[in-house]
């Protein structure tokens, strides 16, 4: 009987030994998964604020303007407006100084109908002028930059 009373003892001694260890065990993963958990959260915060400031940055129309640019040819300047790193390969001054002397910078109520307008460089000037201007051009880019420079 005292055997089995010792035997007894060291099983369950054994026992609630492994037990407390296995506790501790599955404490320590409770508190590390915890933790990780709240640092994922933490990382989901500062991910869908990158996403909400990059959506904000790309409606923001320089930064449409300046990535449309990218894709289209820098053939003419851009009326009224400077972006960082864009240079035309003309000035198109050339244009409107003869159009302008020939018109005697008067074209107040003037529709006017800009074929191939590029990147509207005359449609923006001639409508600053007073015109009623159309600027046509076959080149989609071009078109979504000339409304973006609207």
């Amino acid at each position: 009987m005292k055997f089995i009373r010792r035997l007894l003892s060291k099983f369950v001694v054994n026992n609630f030994s492994f037990l407390r260890n296995l506790r501790s065990d599955l404490d320590s993963i409770k508190n590390t998964t915890e933790t990780r958990v709240s640092q994922l959260e933490s990382n989901v915060n500062i991910l869908q604020n990158q996403v909400l400031e990059f959506i904000e940055i790309k409606n923001d129309p320089y930064y449409k303007l300046k990535s449309l640019l990218k894709l289209v040819e820098p053939y003419q300047p851009l009326f009224g407006v400077n972006v960082s790193g864009y240079s035309s390969k003309r000035s198109s001054r050339d244009r409107f100084i003869d159009i302008n002397k020939y018109f005697d910078d008067n074209f107040s109520g003037m529709r006017i109908l800009d074929v191939g307008s590029s990147l509207g460089y005359l449609s923006f000037w001639f409508a600053s002028k007073g015109g009623i201007v159309t600027g046509w051009d076959y080149n989609q880019e071009n078109v979504a930059v000339s409304k973006c420079l609207k």
